[in-house]
């Protein structure tokens, strides 16, 4: 007799609770704690149930708790509309189908509801690691799948038919991805939630204020080349230009929001894209000095870039930036602003300005002669200054503690120019920044936040000058941050060293985030813009009116040839399938010659019991048969030479229509 354990039983309920959990296992960042603990009680109910072999719940307890599940998001959120409700009742309701695992059906269904999930929780996050998790629960869900619909094919049969399928869908997958017409910003374009995190530069400046001056290395930005990739020493990242100063702190000129002066490039210009970090403000770091506002932004007073928006969000554009320029005359206005200081104010400073001036031959010279008095005394860079004082702050960092960052370096230098009548204004942003041969792309994180000095010159306009760039090696203290140092900010950003383990760990960290920020260039940073550039050079247009019904036109075909040979494939599968069925017919009509008549809801395994009983000389031949037919309909093992054998044994099968000596020949 074939024995129905030699085909395989189902995926046990256990495994799917598994699989729930792993599931949801994302939304535990993102949903309320009672949310989570619902979910993980009802799995955790139903694997109590499964494991005791107690009984399931009654269809009347499953709608109490529905309907309670209900209650709850209502009472939580006013409904169940919106991204958290929605998910939570999905989640809730999710857990509730695992009681209903009575059948195969039921037990395919909650693994297909599982693929909803993932699809979910792309509308929370759509970072890299979340992306290769979810593709690993699609692997998961159809290897179940599989085992649900093949019981007795081997766990490595179903693997690599879980792989082929995997593999098939590429195609069409990054068809829809590069030809399906946006509408939005990128890949998805959502509001993000009131728990997104910020991280950005200050809108004021008060060195005076700081005693410890805390780094980070949390990634500000990245930025990626296109042409024009400046020398290192010229990648100053400009952010807030700070032109207002109330005596102790520095802050943005808001009512200066008028168009800056003209710029004239000289040299090569950088054209390069930005992939910023969510910072909750306004402003975007752009290598000084941008030439133009991107979409949605403007350039202001001091040549800085702000959205009308606050980034809340990972956001991508492109810049066109002069590293050597010239800019045209600002108005009185904005000069004016450039030279408030209070007159009694600082008194030790204002000397050494007025002795100065008498020493040098313009406010070219003066200004280098403040920045190589850094040089030559005896200053120190350190992120561990000492307080200063609320009167004369300037003052008190030139003659007294001489130690501080670049903050302080930078407010000495602006107020001392304005002592002497030279336009100055303080600059914060970032400097240089940590190559990644890896994806050939440049990382800005908060440790290499900056703050340098625009003077103004007649006939040159504003003029960079970093007061840390004076200082020499033996002035700066390091080591006092760890693997962050005061050296590192003033070289343009750390770098892998230390023993073979560090150095394996820091190149790892660039592999890393190399696919990272290919992740979000090439797919979540694919806007409608780079589609527009994309479909322009495959020849469908240079306009949204032009490309997008040729783009729907050759989706259309692309999607109709893929149809075409999906029928072909399954018209020759369902050849070989016929080909089953036909020697599954004629077997039967020869049981029938032999007195054995097939009944209409009879499987192969009740007749071969039947056979058994009745006709126990033709068990053996009939056994062979069954088995073949067996892995070839059901089980999916068979292949093109069983069907052959298949066919042969049909073939040679010759019962005798009563019992009679001698033995079959099959």
């Amino acid at each position: 007799m074939i024995r129905p354990r030699q085909i395989r039983e189902p995926t046990r309920n256990l495994e799917i609770i598994l699989l729930l959990a792993a599931v949801f296992a994302p939304f535990a960042l993102w949903m309320p704690l009672w949310v989570s603990g619902s979910f993980l009680a009802l799995l955790g109910l139903r694997a109590w149930l499964e494991l005791s072999q107690r009984p399931l719940p009654s269809r009347p307890w499953r709608i109490l708790l529905a309907l309670a599940g209900l209650a709850a998001v209502f009472a939580a959120w006013g409904g169940p509309f919106g991204l958290r409700p929605g998910s939570a009742l999905f989640l809730l309701m999710i857990a509730l189908k695992s009681f209903e695992q009575n059948s195969a059906r039921d037990r395919e269904m909650t693994v297909l509801l599982c693929c909803f999930l993932p699809l979910a929780g792309t509308l929370f996050s759509q970072s890299l690691g979340l992306f290769l998790y979810n593709l690993l629960l699609l692997g998961t869900v159809l290897f179940i799948l599989q085992r649900l619909q093949r019981g007795s094919a081997t766990a490595g049969q179903v693997l690599a038919r879980t792989g082929r399928l995997l593999v098939q869908a590429l195609p069409l997958a990054a068809v829809l991805f590069l030809l399906f017409p946006r509408v939005g910003g990128g890949l998805l374009s959502l509001t993000p939630s009131a728990q997104t995190a910020y991280t950005g530069l200050s809108q004021t400046l008060a060195p005076g204020d700081v005693a410890h001056l805390a780094t980070s290395r949390e990634v500000a930005f990245r930025v990626k080349f296109q042409k024009g990739i400046p020398d290192q020493e010229e990648l100053y990242w400009r952010s807030l230009v700070l032109t207002r100063y109330d005596g102790s702190r520095w802050r943005v000129a808001e009512d200066l929001a008028a168009p800056p002066a003209p710029v004239e490039p000289r040299g090569n210009i950088a054209e390069y894209r930005v992939d910023l970090q969510p910072t909750g403000r306004k402003y975007l770091p752009a290598l000084d000095l941008p030439l133009a506002a991107p979409e949605d932004a403007q350039m202001r007073q001091g040549y800085s870039l702000h959205r009308k928006e606050k980034v809340t969000s990972r956001i991508q554009y492109g810049l066109r930036s002069a590293t050597r320029y010239s800019t045209a005359a600002p108005r009185s206005d904005v000069r004016e602003a450039a030279l408030e200081i209070e007159e009694r104010a600082n008194p030790r400073t204002q000397a050494l300005v007025r002795r100065l001036e008498r020493e040098t031959s313009g406010p070219r010279e003066l200004v280098d002669a403040v920045m190589h008095r850094f040089a030559e005394g005896e200053y120190l860079y350190t992120r561990n200054p000492p307080l200063l004082r609320e009167e004369d702050p300037v003052d008190h960092f030139l003659f007294q503690t001489k130690q501080g960052f670049c903050g302080h370096y930078a407010q000495a230098l602006a107020w001392a120019a304005r002592a002497a009548g030279i336009p100055a204004r303080v600059v914060t942003g970032y400097l240089g920044g940590t190559r990644n041969p890896l994806g050939d792309y440049w990382i800005l994180r908060q440790s290499d936040a900056h703050a340098w000095v625009e003077v103004y010159f007649s006939g040159a306009g504003w003029v960079r000058k970093d007061p840390t760039r004076s200082l020499s090696p033996d002035q700066i203290v390091s080591g006092e941050q760890g693997d962050t140092t005061a050296a590192d900010e003033l070289e343009g950003g750390p770098r892998p060293r230390g023993g073979l383990l560090e150095r394996a760990l820091g190149y790892a960290g660039l592999a890393w985030d190399a696919a990272y920020f290919g992740w979000n260039y090439w797919v979540l940073g694919f806007t409608q813009e780079r589609q527009l550039n994309l479909l322009a050079r495959l020849r469908l247009g240079d306009s949204l009116e032009q490309a997008l019904p040729r783009a729907t036109l050759l989706l259309t075909f692309l999607f109709l040839a893929f149809m075409l040979i999906l029928m072909a494939a399954l018209l020759g599968r369902r050849r070989g399938e016929d080909g089953i069925a036909r020697a599954y017919t004629r077997f039967l009509k020869k049981l029938r010659r032999a007195g054995i008549e097939p009944r209409s809801c009879e499987g192969p395994l009740s007749l071969d019991r039947r056979i058994e009983a009745e006709r126990p000389d033709l068990s053996p031949a009939c056994r062979k048969i069954l088995q073949e037919y067996i892995e070839l309909r059901y089980a999916g093992q068979g292949d093109r030479n069983t069907l052959r054998s298949l066919r042969r044994r049909v073939r040679r099968f010759s019962p005798p229509s009563r019992l009679r000596g001698g033995q079959l020949k099959i």
